[in-house]
């Protein structure tokens, strides 16, 4: 099962046409579709995500709520132990929701980089990607780069 997971600024790129990012985020997206990668992302970036699209684009709510179907409509909602042990369609989207486990192993990787500018939603999305195994992140944001992971 090929895993990746995705970030608020793939989704943003996705969803906003003007973003500068969008082109590239669709062709992404495509060859992942075509790879039958599973997507995987967190409550917390949907949260981050729905935000971003409130505040800074023209149709804010009707962005937000547009983007909130899309993830009703293709999300098995889940959280990371019964994502090793359920079958999911190709080209799914996963929502891994936070547990105290995974909190506290993201503040244990925000109390270890205190000079990389990580949010704590980045470090929710590196303890499920550390936990889950996943390698490959489709994202721009380079914090990825610093925790190791390969940045689609």
């Amino acid at each position: 099962m090929d895993l990746t997971f995705i970030d608020t600024g793939a989704f943003i790129a996705l969803s906003d046409l003007p973003d500068r990012h969008h082109r590239e985020a669709e062709e992404t997206y495509n060859s992942l579709r075509a790879l039958r990668s599973i997507l995987v992302t967190t409550n917390h970036v949907v949260d981050e995500t729905c935000t971003w699209l409130l505040r800074h684009t023209r149709s804010g709510h009707q962005a937000a709520l547009q983007f909130g179907q899309l993830v009703e409509r293709a999300a098995a909602l889940t959280d990371s132990s019964e994502l090793r042990t359920t079958a999911f369609s190709p080209n799914s989207l996963v929502v891994v929701y936070s547990t105290p486990g995974i909190e506290r192993a993201a503040w244990d990787i925000l109390a270890g980089h205190d000079t990389a500018g990580f949010s704590f939603t980045d470090c929710v999305s590196f303890a499920v990607m550390q936990s889950l195994g996943i390698k490959k992140a489709f994202t721009s944001d380079e914090h990825f780069d610093v925790m190791g992971f390969e940045r689609l």
